[in-house]
């Protein structure tokens, strides 16, 4: 997974961070550049990423964060379970926000890809002659 923060505003966001929380998902490693906030028997539960006091997004620009490896990940409760993420930065209150994830097998992965196919209007290949 790759995470970026965009800065939309005229103004520098200073000492940026991220907060990845994870609900009813376990089996994520620890990353290069991100620090495991919650460690307990099942895991880690969430981790974050700090840019630094010396750290600034410009503004109208973006930072792309060190990446994440979401292989192994499993649902502990399927169908309730989400990434929360939330950035914060000096003078800028946190945003939590929850996305909902849904972990396939390759099976179901294939027919939700050509399903999305059809909904974009394009030929998936099985349909192809």
């Amino acid at each position: 997974m790759t995470v970026t923060l965009n800065n939309t505003s005229l103004y520098a966001d200073k000492n940026p961070g991220v907060r990845i929380e994870l609900e009813g998902l376990r089996g994520i490693g620890e990353h290069s550049g991100w620090h495991s906030e919650r460690v307990h028997m099942l895991g880690i539960h969430s981790m974050q990423w700090e840019g630094g006091t010396d750290s600034i997004v410009h503004g109208k620009w973006s930072r792309t964060l060190p990446g994440l490896d979401f292989t192994g990940l499993t649902e502990m409760e399927p169908g309730n379970t989400a990434l929360v993420v939330t950035p914060a930065a000096d003078g800028v209150a946190p945003i939590r926000t929850r996305m909902p994830v849904r972990i396939l097998d390759r099976a179901d992965y294939d027919v939700y890809s050509e399903e999305r196919l059809v909904r974009l209007g394009i030929e998936p290949p099985s349909a192809a002659v």
